[in-house]
């Protein structure tokens, strides 16, 4: 086979540290949809995997149980949470 290149692992996690920054700061605004806060809770969910660090799901987990109460209509968010419940096995 052949051996095709891959960006580095520090370089990806940063990539990964500034799409949280970055979702994070639109996802903090009272207008952001419920779509932008799925999305950061799954980066939360990746880089909280690869660095073993507990208070990313922990994060994610405030931010689904938020997105709940704010869109409880919305199936994304029950989605989001109920990710977030499996991650920390609280289902």
């Amino acid at each position: 086979t052949e051996d095709r290149p891959t960006t580095d692992g520090v370089i990806a996690l940063a990539n990964l540290d500034a799409q949280i920054d970055g979702l994070a700061a639109v996802a903090a605004a009272t207008s952001a949809p419920v779509e932008v806060t799925a999305r950061l809770i799954e980066l939360l969910e990746t880089r909280g995997r690869f660095r073993g660090r507990i208070s990313d799901y922990e994060w994610a987990h405030a931010l689904a149980e938020a997105a709940v109460r704010r869109f409880p209509e919305n199936p994304v968010s029950h989605l989001a949470r109920a990710r977030t419940l499996a991650l920390l096995h609280r289902f």
